[in-house]
């Protein structure tokens, strides 16, 4: 069952961020380097990162270019994933393997690992790997049906589960369907199979 959101303007990530970019933020602000499993570092989407991570990283670099970053809210993630269409996957109605790697979707890296960003073709907005490799972070609380909060950022310390979306390498196809949801309780967990990407906004 669709719902209608409106959004306001906003500029968000081709790809998720990688560990050539949290190396960066790690190196310079002694965050510490983060594992990558042994699967690659560079172009690899950065795995091993908490929401809170994710957060401090947004601050980190809005505060290096001037310009205001976060994570992106359900509402504003939907968006882009969707990339205009309607249909199942921003794709069509079914998942085959040049379109993402998860656990069943038919590419080499199924259920084993991340791809490195990119490494499929991007939907119709120019955006990359919003369906499989890894869930991402957002920075709105979970609720069971919508009311409005996907539309809005929670502070880091506001009680309440975080959504994630899109799905990863070791998810089932219908998970990384732009229209499913699911959370996360702990903002300080770090696992191999989450990543995040940043928005920015337009006014900016």
């Amino acid at each position: 069952m669709q719902h209608e959101v409106c959004v306001d303007a906003f500029e968000i990530g081709r790809n998720e961020i990688t560990f050539k970019e949290y190396d960066q933020f790690s190196f310079v602000t002694g965050a510490g380097r983060v594992d990558d499993n042994g699967w690659g570092r560079n172009d690899f989407p950065v795995i091993n990162v908490s929401w809170s991570d994710a957060n401090q990283y947004a601050r980190w670099l809005s505060e290096q270019t001037g310009k205001t970053y976060r994570l992106p809210t359900e509402a504003e993630w939907e968006f882009a994933a969707r990339g205009g269409t309607d249909t199942t996957y921003p794709f069509g109605d079914t998942i085959k393997s040049e379109h993402a790697v998860c656990l069943n979707c038919g590419s080499l890296m199924d259920g084993k690992a991340t791809a490195l960003v990119g490494s499929f073709p991007p939907n119709q907005y120019g955006v990359y790997d919003m369906v499989g490799n890894v869930w991402e972070y957002t920075c709105s609380v979970y609720r069971e049906n919508y009311n409005g909060l996907e539309k809005d950022c929670a502070s880091d310390t506001a009680s309440g589960d975080r959504v994630i979306r899109g799905g990863s390498w070791m998810s089932h196809a219908n998970e990384t369907r732009p229209a499913n949801r699911a959370f996360i309780s702990d903002v300080y967990q770090r696992t191999i199979y989450r990543g995040f990407r940043l928005v920015r906004a337009e006014a900016d």
